[in-house]
């Protein structure tokens, strides 16, 4: 069997690269492809567009990355998923140097890397067009601030005004981390570095929010006042609230196994966890994870996807309570048994692994959208759908000269059953039309 320094490679790249062309990107993710598409050919960079007006809800800095993997790959589902599945591979790397780094033992990490990467969560938003695994990175990456010296301070500081220009203060979590464990630690010292990081990253979002401002006032409104404080309050349209204890719902739901591991390590092995909380690092990962964990709970509007963050901290509480335990090796084998399977199942099985949102739609589209009103489907657009369309067969569907009807709510089967239905009705008049003609004929 290979060594784990091999699996370390091999059970991220399983997991996250199997199959992301398959399938159509529908919802936010077609929205988030066609802002991409629409910066490369029409070069609008530092304002994303939708083919309907301007898009603020969201700074431009995701959309150029899945711009410029457009660019290397071509318009296809492969590429828009392939730099977010890559963001969570390098996620599950800087988890296993922490690991390492604190325990000194491959394994741990390497069941740190483990746990985070083969859960529900991970797979199904690191598959996806999605943030998380970025802003994850951008968070993890403040580690390099604990030991700083000018040279990180300042590359850090560009990749924190790059995450500025990504979702804004999601980013600031880390460096509120860090310097939670200065001051800790009493490095008062350091605290210098770390504000020449935060110096560096909001200069450049404020040249940012300076040139937006001018162009298009309405920005600060929808981002910051819409898009965070309403999400706050629960004034946002988007979602719907949740009660106060939904993450804890997550955590018993979608984490299984782990969730029971994790338990029987705080139970039985908890004197042993907790000698690792006097090295900074563990330290580090564990304000971190409060400083996501706790925030969420005040907000009204709840997603699945927030509790992304919290996965590395229980990742390294398991690694941390298995080290040097009998169960160590055991949950080694499971991981890279299930590396196999998985990778098998992707290679062999005919089954597919992301939904195609647009099955049914696509003939439709292809066939023709000029015959769509006369198939009496609905005009109440889905805008999402309609963006999804757009990724895919670029100006179509938004030719005012051509019917721009798309199926509320993706219900594309009834459409095509719809459609079929219409043909064989124009078929059938137009043969009895045209044997009227010939009856007519016979009698003149």
């Amino acid at each position: 069997m290979p060594k784990v320094n091999v699996w370390l490679i091999i059970l991220p790249f399983v997991f996250l690269f199997s199959r992301l062309y398959e399938g159509s990107l529908t919802g936010d993710a077609g929205m988030y492809a066609c802002i991409a598409k629409d910066m490369l050919l029409n070069g609008n960079w530092l304002i994303p567009h939708l083919p309907d007006g301007y898009y603020l809800n969201k700074p431009p800095g995701f959309f150029w990355i899945l711009a410029f993997s457009f660019n290397l790959f071509g318009f296809t589902t492969f590429a828009a998923r392939f730099p977010v599945s890559l963001f969570a591979v390098l996620d599950s790397l800087i988890l296993f140097y922490i690991v390492k780094r604190v325990t000194k033992d491959n394994m741990a990490a390497f069941i740190a890397v483990g746990s985070f990467v083969v859960n529900f969560l991970i797979l199904r938003f690191s598959t996806d067009v999605r943030q998380e695994s970025l802003i994850l990175l951008i968070n993890l990456l403040a580690f390099t601030l604990l030991r700083p010296n000018f040279l990180n301070s300042f590359f850090y500081g560009l990749i924190l005004g790059f995450g500025f220009l990504v979702k804004g203060p999601f980013v600031l979590p880390g460096v509120i981390s860090v310097s939670l464990v200065h001051l800790i630690k009493r490095r008062y010292r350091l605290l210098y570095y770390v504000g020449l990081s935060l110096l560096l990253g909001f200069l450049i979002f404020s040249i940012y929010l300076a040139y937006v401002i001018k162009v298009q006032p309405s920005f600060l409104r929808v981002f910051f006042e819409e898009q965070i404080l309403q999400r706050i309050s629960g004034q946002l349209s988007e979602g719907r609230p949740r009660p106060f204890y939904y993450y804890e719902w997550v955590f018993v739901k979608y984490l299984f196994p782990w969730n029971l591991v994790l338990i029987s390590v705080l139970i039985f092995r908890r004197h042993y966890v907790w000698q690792y909380f006097k090295n900074e690092l563990v330290v580090f990962s564990t304000l971190l994870f409060f400083l996501f964990f706790l925030p969420l709970h005040l907000v009204s509007i709840k997603s699945l996807r927030y509790f992304y963050y919290c996965v590395p901290f229980i990742s390294i509480l398991i690694a941390l309570g298995l080290k040097d335990s009998h169960w160590n090796v055991r949950v080694a084998s499971f991981l890279k048994g299930a590396t196999l399977l998985f990778g098998g199942a992707a290679l062999f099985l005919p089954v597919h692994f992301h939904k195609d949102g647009l099955k049914d739609l696509k003939p439709l589209v292809e066939i023709s959208l000029s015959s769509f009103k006369k198939v009496s489907l609905s005009d109440s657009f889905d805008k999402r759908t309609r963006y999804s369309v757009k990724f895919y067969y670029d100006s179509l569907v938004f030719d005012p000269d051509k019917a721009d009807y798309i199926i509320h709510r993706c219900q594309k089967g009834n459409a095509l059953l719809r459609y079929r239905k219409f043909c064989l009705y124009r078929n059938e008049h137009e043969s009895s039309s045209g044997n009227n003609g010939k009856r007519l004929e016979r009698r003149n």
